[in-house]
Order: C-alpha cells, then sequence, then structure tokens
C-alpha cells in the first residue's frame, strides 16, 4: 500500500524521539527520498504517493517541508498532524488527526525500521551530497530540464525551477 509522505515522516520523527536523535526537516527529506527510492527499485511500487521535486539542495517532498519549515533547521520535536472534517452527525466540525504506517502493516514496517537504521546515522549534508550524485534521479531531472552542469551550484541557482517534479519513473531508473 502507498502512504502519505507524512506518514512516513511520522514514522522517522517517533523514532527520533524514541532515541533522542536529532532530526531536521533536511536530514528527514534526504532520509524519506532515499527510502522511497529504495523501496520503489525493490518492489516496483512507490511508499508514498505525494509528489517529489527537485529544489536547489536535492529532491524534496513540498507538502511536507511546508508542514515543517516552522522549524527553521531546528530539530523537530513532534510528530505531523493535520485537521481534518468530521463525519457530518458528528458534535465537532473537524478532529486532528495524526497519519501513521498502520502496525499490521509489517512489511512496511520493517523496511522503514531499516531505513532508519541505516540512514539517521548519515549525516544530513552527506545524504545532500549523495542526492546530487551523477546519475542519481535529481540530477538527470535537472539535465533533462536543460541545466547542464548540475554540480554547479549558482546554475542551479539561477535556472531551476520552483517545483520541478522528480518522477518516479527516473527515480527507478537511476536506481536511487
Amino acid at each position: 500500500m502507498c502512504y502519505s509522505a507524512v506518514a512516513v515522516a511520522n514514522f522517522f520523527i517517533e523514532k527520533a524521539r524514541k532515541e533522542e536523535t536529532p532530526l531536521s526537516n533536511m536530514h528527514l527529506q534526504k532520509m524519506i527520498f532515499f527510502a522511497h527510492a529504495i523501496y520503489f527499485k525493490g518492489t516496483g511500487k512507490p511508499l508514498f504517493s505525494d509528489p517529489v521535486v527537485a529544489w536547489q539542495h536535492g529532491p524534496v517532498i513540498e507538502s511536507l517541508y511546508h508542514e515543517l519549515k516552522h522549524y527553521g533547521k531546528g530539530n523537530i520535536t513532534e510528530p505531523i498532524s493535520k485537521l481534518e472534517p468530521c463525519e457530518a452527525n458528528s458534535f465537532f466540525p473537524c478532529k486532528f488527526v495524526t497519519p501513521v504506517i498502520p502496525s499490521g502493516d509489517y512489511d512496511v514496517i520493517s523496511f522503514l525500521t531499516q531505513a532508519w537504521e541505516k540512514l539517521s546515522v548519515i549525516e544530513p549534508w552527506r545524504l545532500r551530497a549523495l542526492s546530487h550524485a551523477e546519475g542519481g534521479a535529481w540530477f538527470v531531472t535537472l539535465k533533462k530540464q536543460g541545466i547542464e552542469n548540475p554540480e554547479d551550484e549558482d546554475e542551479v541557482r539561477r535556472n531551476l525551477p520552483r517545483n520541478l517534479t522528480i518522477l518516479d519513473s527516473v527515480i527507478k531508473e537511476c536506481g536511487r
């Protein structure tokens, strides 16, 4: 089953809280991107349904970024909850819901646990560098956009469209 990026993020946020591990928005973004790519390569199915976009510092799940941008460069301290409407016959018009991976989805939970163990120990800037690897999804997407040298920070900053989507087919093709 394909989940929301928020549900996957909440899994990692809870792991970080339990282990008292610092977790910034950038670190979380890169971990989720790599988990998604690895899962996609291994199963042929996306881990989450949200689009991934190419930004200057690499792949970003924009909806997730906006949910967490209030933390700035600091550590994320709480899971993400969303306000959703209640049923028509409810006394309250809406409720807060915290998207999670269901405890019965053992395969995804096992995969995310392994992803956490491998990715959480890699420094955020190292994951950023890995996400920019030549031949990777971010790099290929920028090349297809006409950015000749994705390693040139100035060229990327000048020429990168704000919401250039990295297609899952590119992630699959690049194996990243």
